[in-house]
């Protein structure tokens, strides 16, 4: 019988010549010596297994945020105020869109993370690919080693591409995003259908149908994503409104309180229940329960001690400082001048949206990776959660990312590891192995 650490050593073979055909991102040379096995993340025995209450919340997230956004295109085309809020700083060739009508996003993110009883909290909803190549690599390897009864099928993401595109087109990336390429050429090659190709934006002219990688803000900065935007079909979708981290806020707004109850129905209470208290920075008295009661001046937060002043405070979207762990403060790790100082600068900034949130810290788990003599250890780390679902809501890949702090992604001390789905009697077997190779 094959022993626990023979079985580390074939889960790290097969990791090593996956990501030998298709390495994912460029680890930075000052990252590569902490790099275990050669790989750019820590390597878990198996796929991370969650609690049935927290999957079934996972599941229930899909169809409820694919409401949720439904209703957020209907209030945007019905509610001048709304508009208003989520055009500000936009160029006016993206405002005031018929969302119905010109959005194609194939599909939609959430950034999860746990509260200490299991309970999903969602941080963030984005439509960005990056990510979901390592993903369906990490699902399509643990396949192959024996966990396929816990993991969603194979060709899961396959199938949903090759629904959307019946043409082939070109993935266009910036210089901004070009560290990924190899998760792009992994997408083009084994999940898009056939007679994709990738391209960096102004090497040569792509197809007319094109996926863009890039963000929505580059096409005013960059010149050559400019001249993409402008002679193909994007998808998705140039609509940089449905890309603001100010949507969870939403749920939160009494301005728009009567038609979200309406349109979400028994949905509401559940994303008030998954969604932190969150509010548009500047417009604050449209929300509760954020702030200190007696606080009727957000400022104020800076005349607070640092271990009350537990927030963090985000450039919403539509700026260059809107991704890649950019445009973020912690406020509880600043001094009161500098709080101020940074909460000063968000209010005098009309060109953009920025959104203030409860700093709720990751619960930490023992988690197992695969240490250097193959044997399974064990060390406390925060999980974050990624799962993708089609515009319906449908779970297409999950993922999780496990480390020491809570800014964990890409990190190669991080674990990375596809996340289990389902309960069968082959899968509680793989999962009683995987405890037992942990214990060891």
């Amino acid at each position: 019988m094959e022993s626990n650490k023979e079985r580390n050593w074939t889960t790290v073979d097969t990791l090593k010549h996956w990501m030998r055909v298709f390495p994912p991102y460029d680890v930075d040379k000052k990252y590569q010596g902490a790099c275990i096995h050669g790989l750019p993340f820590r390597v878990s025995p198996g796929p991370l297994l969650l609690r049935s209450g927290t999957l079934e919340d996972i599941l229930r997230l899909g169809p409820a945020f694919a409401t949720f956004r439904k209703a957020i295109i209907n209030l945007y085309a019905t509610c001048a105020e709304f508009r208003e809020l989520l055009d500000r700083g936009k160029p006016d060739s993206m405002k005031g869109l018929d969302l119905g009508k010109v959005l194609t996003f194939p599909f939609f993110r959430l950034d999860l993370g746990l509260s200490r009883e299991g309970t999903v909290r969602v941080f963030e909803i984005e439509h960005s690919i990056f990510g979901l190549g390592i993903q369906d690599i990490l699902n399509h390897a643990y396949i192959s080693l024996g966990y396929g009864d816990m993991l969603l099928p194979e060709d899961k993401l396959q199938k949903h591409f090759q629904s959307q595109f019946k043409d082939p087109g070109t993935i266009v990336y910036s210089h901004h995003c070009e560290k990924n390429v190899g998760q792009l050429r992994y997408l083009a090659k084994e999940v898009f259908p056939k007679g994709w190709d990738v391209q960096l934006a102004g090497d040569g002219i792509p197809k007319d149908l094109v996926y863009r990688t890039f963000y929505t803000w580059e096409t005013q900065t960059d010149e050559s994503v400019y001249c993409v935007s402008q002679n193909a079909e994007l998808v998705p979708s140039l609509i940089p409104q449905v890309e603001e981290k100010a949507l969870l806020s939403l749920i939160w707004d009494r301005r728009f309180d009567s038609f979200f109850r309406k349109e979400l129905d028994y949905y509401y209470y559940f994303l008030q229940r998954v969604i932190p208290q969150t509010c548009i920075l500047g417009e604050e008295i449209f929300f509760t329960g954020l702030l200190p009661e007696e606080m009727n001046n957000v400022r104020d937060l800076a005349n607070l001690t640092s271990s009350e002043r537990w927030y963090v405070l985000k450039v919403s979207g539509y700026s260059e400082n809107a991704s890649w762990g950019r445009g973020v403060w912690f406020l509880n790790q600043m001094s009161g001048s500098e709080c101020l100082k940074v909460l000063n600068f968000a209010l005098k900034d009309t060109e953009h949206l920025y959104v203030l949130q409860p700093f709720i810290q990751g619960v930490k788990r023992k988690t197992s990776h695969i240490s250097e003599d193959f044997t399974a250890t064990k060390s406390p780390v925060i999980l974050r959660i990624t799962p993708y679902y089609n515009n319906d809501g449908e779970l297409l890949s999950i993922g999780a990312t496990c480390g020491e702090h809570d800014r964990v992604h890409g990190m190669v001390s991080s674990i990375i590891a596809p996340v289990a789905i389902t309960t069968s009697s082959s899968a509680k077997f793989n999962s009683n192995r995987l405890r037992e190779n942990s214990s060891n």
